[in-house]
C-alpha cells in the first residue's frame, strides 16, 4: 500500500519542481484533494496537487501572472536576442514568457514576426506526428506552412480520404479520419455500448437506427424493451455544433414517434464512472441482483461520500446533514440523503440523492429509506430526476407528484474535466479564472476564454411530496 506523503516532503517536491517562490500553505491531504500553495509575495491560492506534480497546474501566482500579463514588451535588439537563447533552451513557452516578464501570447507573436522556432509549436508537432503514426495517417500540409496549433490542416488516411482537420482536435480528443468514421458509422466507446449490451441482453438489438422522421440516428434500440441509447462525445454535441436543446428534442421525438424512452450517455460518464454506467444499463436490462426491502434494516450514518462517489452517477456532491443507509446482513447496500430545500425555499427539504450498491436493485428499497426519514421529520419535499437517465417512476411509486419539468442545464467540458452550473455562480470566477474575468463578460464567455466547452442536458423532472 502507497504511504501518503508529509506535507514537508511535498512542499520539498514543488519546490524542487518550480523553485522557492512557492511553497505550500496548510495541510498536504493527499494527491486527488485540494493543496494551498502561497507566494513569495503572500498571495495565496489553490490546485489539484495531482496536477500541479503532473501537469505544472496552477505552479504560479495568478495575481502575480495578471500583472505579467498587463506588461507591454519593447522588442528591441537585445529582448529579440534574449527571446532567441530562451527558446533554446525551454521547451514551455509559459517558462519563457515569465522569463520574458510578458504574456504568451506576446511571445507566440514576437517568435512568428521575427522568424524564431517556437517550442510549443514544436512540441505540439510531436505530438501530432506520433498521434497520426497510431491513425496510420500522414499530414500533407507542409510544415512550414503550420504556425499555430489552433489551425486546419490537409491529412490523408490508409485508405486514400483526404480531408481537413483542426490540429488541436486531433492532439486534445484523437478524433480520425471523418470518412472512415463516417464509414464504420460508430465511435469505439459506442462500441464498447453496443458490445456490453449485446453480452447482457439475448433479445433483438437494432444499431444505428434511422427511423425517426428527421432521420437523426439512435446509436442502439432494444425494441421489447422500448428502450434506445445514445453514446455523446462531450467535443461532439457542445453547444456551437447541436445546439441547446438538441439532446432534449431527440428524446421526445423517440418517445413520440418510436414509442422508446431513449438514455443520453455522456463521454465523461463512460470514460469515468464506467461501472455505475454498466450498473444502470444491466438494471434496464433487468440483470441487476435483486435483494428485498423487507429483509434489510434502515438507520441514520455519517455522510456516505465514498459510497456515494462509487455508486451514484453523479459522485457525493455537497455533503447532506440527514443520511440514512440500508443494511443486508450488515453491509450497507443503499442509501438516501437529505437536507433542507437548497434551489426551492417554498419546500422544507429536499432528498438529494439515493442509489445502490452497483450490481444490485433493492426492491422496495427506496421506500423504506423514506419511510424512515418521514419517521423524523415532517414537512414538505422536493426532489429531481435527471431526464437523461431516469422517467421518475421511482419517484412516482414513493409518493412523490410531477410538478413541473426544468429546461435543460448544462456542464462547461475541457477534455473531461468538468464544471457543473450548480457547482459555483458567476461571482466565484473571480476566483477559479482571475485573469478571464471581467465583470463584463458572461459566464459562458469567461469559460470560453478558459478553453471550455458547453454541454446541454435534457433536463430534470421536479417532483414534490406536500
Amino acid at each position: 500500500m502507497a504511504v501518503k506523503k508529509t506535507t514537508e516532503e511535498f512542499n520539498k517536491e514543488i519546490q524542487d519542481k518550480y523553485g522557492t517562490d512557492i511553497r505550500v500553505h496548510g495541510e498536504y491531504l493527499g494527491a486527488q484533494r485540494n493543496i494551498s500553495l502561497i507566494c513569495s509575495k503572500g498571495h495565496i491560492w489553490e490546485t489539484l496537487a495531482t496536477n500541479l506534480v503532473s501537469r505544472g497546474s496552477r505552479s504560479f501566482c495568478n495575481i502575480c501572472r495578471k500583472g505579467i500579463y498587463n506588461r507591454v514588451i519593447d522588442w528591441n535588439t537585445d529582448n529579440i536576442s534574449k527571446l532567441k537563447d530562451l527558446t533554446s533552451k525551454y521547451l514551455d513557452i509559459e517558462q519563457i514568457a515569465e522569463a520574458m516578464g510578458c504574456s504568451t501570447s506576446a511571445v507566440t507573436n514576437a517568435c512568428a514576426k521575427f522568424g524564431i522556432s517556437r517550442p510549443k509549436l514544436d512540441n505540439t508537432m510531436i505530438k501530432l506526428c506520433s498521434i497520426l503514426l497510431e491513425q496510420d495517417r500522414v499530414l500533407v500540409t507542409p510544415f512550414e506552412e503550420i504556425t499555430t496549433s489552433n489551425q486546419k490542416a490537409i491529412f490523408k488516411c490508409s485508405k486514400g480520404h483526404i480531408h481537413e482537420q483542426n490540429i488541436y482536435n486531433i492532439i486534445n480528443d484523437n478524433t480520425g479520419c471523418p470518412s472512415c468514421f463516417r464509414a464504420n458509422g460508430t465511435s469505439k466507446s459506442e462500441k464498447e455500448i453496443l458490445d456490453f449490451i449485446t453480452k447482457r441482453y439475448s433479445g433483438s438489438i437494432i444499431s444505428n437506427s434511422r427511423t425517426l422522421p428527421d432521420k437523426k440516428e439512435i446509436d442502439i434500440i432494444i425494441p421489447e424493451l422500448k428502450l434506445g441509447f445514445e453514446y455523446n462525445g462531450t467535443w461532439w454535441h457542445r453547444e456551437e455544433k447541436v445546439g441547446a436543446t438538441y439532446h432534449l428534442d431527440k428524446q421526445n421525438n423517440a418517445r413520440v414517434h418510436l414509442g422508446i424512452n431513449l438514455i443520453h450517455i455522456f463521454e465523461d460518464e463512460w470514460e469515468l464512472k464506467k461501472d455505475i454506467v454498466k450498473s444502470r444499463i444491466d438494471s434496464m436490462l433487468g440483470n441487476n441482483f435483486k435483494i428485498y426491502a423487507k429483509k434489510c434494516t434502515v438507520t441514520k450514518i455519517d455522510f456516505p461520500k465514498g459510497f456515494l462517489d462509487e455508486n451514484h452517477i453523479q459522485g457525493a456532491g455537497v455533503p447532506t446533514k440527514y443520511n440514512y443507509g440500508i443494511f443486508n446482513c450488515g453491509i450497507m447496500v443503499g442509501v438516501m440523503t437529505f437536507s433542507t430545500s437548497r434551489f426551492d425555499a417554498v419546500y422544507d427539504y429536499e432528498l438529494v440523492r439515493y442509489c445502490s450498491l452497483t450490481g444490485i436493485n433493492i426492491v422496495g428499497g427506496a421506500s423504506k429509506l423514506l419511510k424512515a426519514f418521514r419517521k423524523e421529520f415532517t414537512g414538505s419535499i422536493i426532489t429531481y430526476s435527471d431526464k437523461r437517465w431516469s422517467t421518475g417512476n421511482m419517484y412516482k411509486a414513493i409518493g412523490f407528484s410531477l410538478l413541473r419539468t426544468s429546461a435543460p442545464g448544462y456542464k462547461y467540458y475541457k477534455k473531461l474535466k468538468s464544471f457543473s452550473r450548480f457547482q459555483f455562480q458567476k461571482h466565484k470566477l473571480k476566483d477559479l479564472f482571475p485573469l478571464s474575468y471581467d465583470d463584463n463578460l458572461t459566464e459562458a464567455q469567461i469559460m470560453k476564454l478558459e478553453g471550455y466547452y458547453r454541454v446541454y442536458d435534457c433536463g430534470n423532472d421536479v417532483w414534490v411530496i406536500l
